[in-house]
């Protein structure tokens, strides 16, 4: 049996495509894609150099045996 895996990725909406090429690209379909926002206080996002932007939030789930996706930091490894 191959192991599943999951991933949400939440970010601002501009970014949304290019994430989704990604994925298509080592073969791991979006299964949820939709809209949401932030609930921190201006104070906090201020406090971590943050504005207050819609984003965009995508499900992922694959196993195993599809492509593999690396992450650091705000930069994809693969």
């Amino acid at each position: 049996m191959s192991s599943l895996f999951l991933m949400v990725t939440i970010t601002d909406r501009r970014s949304t495509d290019a994430f989704l090429q990604l994925y298509q690209q080592r073969g791991v379909d979006v299964n949820l894609r939709t809209v949401g926002s932030g609930t921190a206080v201006r104070e906090t996002l201020a406090t971590l150099g943050l504005e207050k932007t819609e984003k965009a939030v995508l499900l992922a789930i694959w196993s195993a045996h599809v492509g593999r996706i690396g992450y650091c930091s705000s930069h994809f490894l693969y």
